[in-house]
């Protein structure tokens, strides 16, 4: 079992004491991320590994942007182990907007609105040359159809994962 915690100034204490575990990808935690955070991405999220990082911590406070991912990985976790899980609600950005510190490298467009854009391009591409040359461009359209079905049954996403490994999207 889980608890929702808010950056509320009641709750800094706990908030600076705690473990923080980013459950984003990589390159999002490389941009920013909050200072001493540690960074454990939910695309390959495993709960064994992860009690045998955190075994020495009472309370782990996980984050993601926004609090939609972390809840997610919140929910996969048993808490049989000797310590108390948080989920940060409004994430990261909850967090910069109540005027705590983050280590900031680069500012990057979260990876799943890059998926949004591409999916998108792709759609309005292929209608058109589907309206100029020839309706087999229409494949392409089908294509996306399908993956965005895959992605919501199964929660993967093999354009994002393409993305993901994009030059834009490193930070060194």
């Amino acid at each position: 079992m889980f608890n929702n915690i808010e950056v509320k100034e009641e709750n800094k204490k706990k908030l600076m004491e705690s473990l923080l575990v980013d459950v984003r990808e990589k390159n999002e935690y490389n941009a920013e991320h909050i200072e001493n955070a540690i960074n454990f991405p939910q695309s390959t999220f495993n709960s064994i590994e992860f009690s045998n990082i955190i075994k020495n911590n009472k309370n782990i406070i996980i984050y993601c942007q926004s609090g939609r991912r972390s809840l997610q990985v919140c929910e996969k976790l048993d808490n049989t182990n000797n310590y108390q899980i948080f989920n940060l609600i409004g994430g990261i950005n909850s967090w910069k907007e109540n005027g705590l510190n983050t280590e900031f490298r680069k500012k990057l467009i979260p990876i799943d609105r890059q998926t949004q854009i591409m999916m998108g391009f792709f759609i309005v591409f292929s209608l058109m040359l589907s309206q100029i040359y020839s309706s087999y461009w229409l494949i392409i359209t089908t294509i996306v159809g399908v993956g965005l079905i895959n992605a919501g049954i199964t929660g993967w996403c093999g354009l994002s994962k393409v993305i993901n490994r994009m030059p834009w999207n490193k930070v060194v």
